[in-house]
């Protein structure tokens, strides 16, 4: 008997030391997911240390992979031809997790800022072309979209939010705009599945989808390992006093992360509201170039005006506040008159509407609250601001000059605000690098990292605007992504294909955004990349072009010739040699089959030794584009399309748009 309850509490024992079984896949691994055709797939999970984990495709392939100490385990399965549905099965002991509905195909991750993030609905101010009928027609079974909600970490993370959406009326509307209209002619034309991995988040430069080994070769990133290391060092030393802090989250992936959102400012907006005591800043201008420094979270500014009452019985009416960064609510005798309360739009002119009669002779009040994410914040137009007739160019009243100013919440670390009065850090000195989806390698450490290594065939990229301005850097930073990337994945030279920068006013300089299109094109000289010019399909007016089809068609161009075999003509005319002869510049392309203007020729000009470009006069002649001034009599350079909002109408006899270009950078 006494050895027999000894065998029992043995038993006991045994059991009560035994791990719960565990099982797990990221949300990467579900069902519905798309495979890429005929490769070995990596599968990866957590399990029990040191256990057994076995795969099975319903197509006939199992595999088995054994996890490490920390229960981390990964597998190679090859998949089929492209077809499905199909069934996967992972299993470890009794533990067993079925995935359903999956299908062999073709996958491609699509990522950037909000010109990729846009979703086929549309936003409340930025709608997408056509977009009703496409949602209702969109019932393409094998068309699977992964959308991965925005996060951040200044450390790689393994895993991801999401989940696999099938292309149905009641999905695809969410769907990523450009890489939809994609994969919808991918599918269309290989009649195979397409499985898109849309990871985008508005707003965003591309150093933020960069690793900090990749950024410390680039120029003006030599330091950012070393500066992570002194970030962490301060996050650090004033969490654990944060974490004690009364807070209030805000989500920067809402719609209107203002809503509900109070900091003790009630009546703020009001224009009896007594502002006296709050100090004055000059505006426009970004605040951290006075006295409110390096301030990130949420501030009010308020202006008094005086009109008449000729100027206040005016119709149609509109305030104009130029760019705001980030995000605001702006207010008019405390009626609230518009809002753009999404992040990436820091760029966008706010230009709002003035209801008839809101107005009145005296005294009247502009309160506007400005949520600034990270970097530069305030009103920060460079044209003059205030009330003027709706789409006119003369201000009524100009409220360009002093305002009044009250922070009212900070944004230590992101995705929370701590409100003024409660805030008892008061950190001796901030960092040089904040957490936010701004921040170097913030976005490829939460957002791409987890997605390495799953299968892919390539990426497409819609990015740039952000970068404008540093167009220098760019030319050294985006290969350095697109090689990260490249290395990360352990695929080679993967096909990566790009979506060069729309014309829009950006109001600062003509010449930036022209530079950095040129340095997107440049990038063109990394193997097997390719980029699609939309020229002509932009606006100028807005940096969210709602013609998104004609984008995701033109990468998809790319990727069906260069990658699939279907079809030929990809690229607009794209610049190859100048010959001169006496006073006329004779320019060589290639792409330029039926080279031809639609309408009259524009957008070219020439330059002598002095450098000074003047307007040409053009013709087509076959493939060459030739060029001459009456100002210029020896040219020494031509350039095309090399301005910041403008809308060259070069093409090819395939419709698609020449490249911009200047002889100078070549």
């Amino acid at each position: 008997m006494k050895q027999v309850k000894l065998l029992l509490l043995a038993v006991i024992a045994i059991s009560c030391t035994q791990e719960p079984p565990v099982l797990q896949l990221i949300p990467l691994f579900s069902d519905h997911m798309v495979l890429q055709q005929k490769k070995e797939n990596a599968i990866w999970g957590i399990a029990n240390p040191k256990s057994e984990v076995r795969l099975a495709g319903s197509w006939g392939e199992e595999v088995s992979a054994i996890s490490d100490e920390n229960g981390k385990w990964q597998a190679k399965l090859l998949t089929p031809e492209a077809g499905g549905p199909f069934q996967l099965t992972i299993s470890r002991g009794d533990s067993v997790i079925t995935l359903n509905d999956v299908f062999s195909g073709e996958v491609w991750v699509a990522s950037g800022q909000s010109n990729m993030e846009m979703p086929l609905k549309g936003w409340t101010h930025n709608p997408i072309d056509n977009s009703e009928a496409e949602i209702a027609a969109a019932n393409y079974p094998e068309i699977r979209m992964f959308t991965v909600k925005r996060n951040i970490s200044f450390t790689p993370l393994d895993t991801v939010s999401g989940s696999w959406k099938v292309a149905t009326p009641q999905n695809a509307g969410d769907f990523s705009a450009t890489a939809w209209f994609f994969a919808k002619k991918l599918n269309a034309d290989t009649g195979v599945p397409i499985g898109i991995i849309h990871t985008s988040w508005g707003g965003t430069p591309a150093q933020a989808w960069t690793t900090a080994a990749y950024l410390d070769k680039v120029p003006t990133y030599e330091g950012t390992s070393k500066t992570l290391q002194g970030y962490a060092a301060y996050y650090d030393s004033v969490k654990t006093a944060y974490d004690k802090l009364e807070k209030t989250t805000i989500d920067l992936s809402a719609s209107n992360p203002f809503a509900n959102v109070s900091f003790d400012d009630s009546g703020f907006e009001a224009p009896d509201f007594n502002d006296s005591a709050w100090k004055s800043l000059s505006v426009p201008g970004l605040w951290e170039s006075q006295w409110m420094g390096n301030f990130d979270g949420v501030a009010w500014l308020r202006k008094s005006f005086q009109l008449t009452a000729e100027q206040a019985s005016s119709k149609s009416l509109e305030l104009y506040l130029g760019s705001i960064d980030d995000m605001d609510i702006t207010y008019v005798n405390g009626t609230k008159i518009g809002a753009i309360e999404e992040t990436g739009k820091y760029q966008e002119a706010r230009v709002y509407a003035i209801p008839d009669r809101l107005l009145k002779e005296g005294t009247n009040v502009v309160a506007v609250k400005v949520f600034d994410t990270a970097g530069g914040g305030g009103i920060y137009s460079s044209d003059d601001i205030g009330i003027r007739p709706v789409a006119a160019d003369k201000f009524l009243i100009s409220l360009k000059g002093e305002w009044k100013a009250k922070p009212v919440a900070e944004s230590i670390f992101s995705g929370s605000v701590v409100p003024i009065a409660k805030d008892v850090l008061e950190p001796s000195e901030k960092p040089a690098m904040q957490l936010t989806a701004y921040s170097p390698t913030t976005l490829y450490n939460a957002m791409i990292n987890p997605l390495v290594p799953y299968g892919i065939k390539g990426a497409i990229w819609y990015q740039g605007e952000s970068n404008v301005g540093a167009a220098e850097v760019y030319r050294t930073l985006f290969p350095a992504m697109i090689k990260n990337w490249r290395d990360a994945w352990g695929l080679g030279n993967f096909p990566f294909y790009f979506v060069q920068i729309a014309p829009y006013k950006y109001g600062r300089n003509d010449d930036l955004a022209a530079q950095l299109r040129d340095a997107q094109t440049s990038t063109l000289s990394l193997e097997n990349t390719g980029m699609a010019v939309i020229m002509d399909v932009g606006n100028p007016t807005d940096i969210h072009p709602a013609n998104k089809k004609d984008v995701g068609e033109r990468l998809a161009l790319l990727a069906l010739a260069k990658d699939y075999g279907i079809g030929t003509e990809y690229s607009g005319p794209m610049y190859e040699s100048m010959t001169i002869e006496g006073n006329k510049v004779s320019v060589n392309f290639s792409h330029a089959e039926g080279l031809q203007f639609k309408g009259e020729s524009g957008f070219v000009e020439v330059a002598g030794a002095d450098g000074n470009f003047v307007e040409a006069k053009t013709e087509v002649k076959d493939s060459q584009l030739i060029a001459w001034s009456a100002k210029v009599t020896t040219p020494a350079a031509v350039r095309y399309g090399w301005c910041e909002a403008c809308e060259p109408n070069l093409f090819n006899g395939a419709g698609l748009p020449a490249v911009p270009f200047n002889s100078k950078t070549k």
